[in-house]
């Protein structure tokens, strides 16, 4: 790819060795700009976090963010800058062990076709309300459908066993099981052109060698077990209160990118004030 010096001589710090930090980090360095990258954790990723210990022939397991679908361009591309190969997962579908009246047995569930069409057949009063909103996250029909989880609605249409055990057996696309799954979630998936992707896969190796890689291509080293104290702009010029292992220092910079959870950020002082609304916005989130 061809090398962009747009920020050359700008000096950038990024809260967040998370994939969002890490990837801001990438770009904002082959725009030329100097970068220095804090995290408070131990290591690098954020939420995707490959596990390596206690498993035999250099098997491992994904404890944080799984898969990559076929239509998630840009972290395939950011892959491939890379050179870091993908492999397939899942041709199958999802499956779930169901109780049968003789013994537990191995149903699959494929998230194309079958299994979503009678989804959206028995949903479709609420996709096609939530198709006419535009999709909207902030509007009436959203507002109902994010208060009500898929298990109460399961219950109000008084769906039989098979639909709940479908539903069950797609806890692992969704990552939560339907009485903590809201149905705005599952509407949003079902009024897509296409709800599922048509092929899903991880890093060779892990998804953790990402985030490695990323961290692999900054001038500096990422400082770890480093928090974010607070922020203070002037002059053009930003301030960063950082406590490390080395105690309390300060960072000066052109700017300061935050990829942090909103609950990591309501503990950083904040000079001026964020505006009303963003402190809002922060304060109120319960996740």
């Amino acid at each position: 790819m061809g090398s962009d010096t747009s920020l050359q001589g700008r000096v950038v710090v990024v809260a967040g060795a998370g994939l969002a930090g890490l990837t801001a980090a990438y770009d904002l360095r082959r725009r030329g700009a100097r970068v220095s990258v804090v995290e408070a954790r131990d290591r690098v990723g954020g939420r995707v976090w490959t596990m390596r210990e206690g498993f035999c022939g250099g098997q491992h397991a994904e404890a944080g963010g799984d898969l990559i679908d076929s239509d998630q361009e840009a972290i395939r591309q950011v892959a491939k800058d890379l050179d870091l190969p993908l492999s397939p997962i899942l041709r199958g579908g999802f499956a779930f062990v169901r109780q049968g009246a003789r013994a537990p047995r191995m149903e699959p569930v494929s998230t194309t076709g079958g299994t979503w069409a009678e989804l959206a057949q028995v949903a479709e009063p609420w996709v096609r309300a939530y198709r006419l909103s535009d999709r909207r996250w902030d509007g009436p029909i959203a507002r109902r459908l994010a208060d009500c989880s898929v298990a109460e609605w399961l219950d109000d249409i008084a769906a039989d066993g098979r639909l709940r055990a479908r539903l069950n057996g797609l806890r692992g696309f969704f990552l939560a099981d339907p009485e903590h799954l809201s149905l705005l979630a599952l509407v949003d998936q079902l009024a897509m052109e296409s709800p599922a992707a048509d092929q899903s896969y991880r890093i060779t190796g892990g998804n953790d060698r990402l985030a490695t890689a990323l961290a692999g291509t900054l001038q500096e080293p990422i400082q770890l077990k480093t928090i974010v104290r607070a922020i203070a702009q002037r002059r053009g010029q930003v301030r960063v209160t950082v406590c490390g292992q080395g105690g309390q220092g300060h960072m000066t910079a052109d700017a300061v990118v935050l990829a942090l959870p909103a609950t990591m950020t309501r503990r950083i002082a904040f000079t001026p004030p964020l505006p009303a609304l963003q402190q809002h916005a922060i304060r109120d989130l319960r996740y």
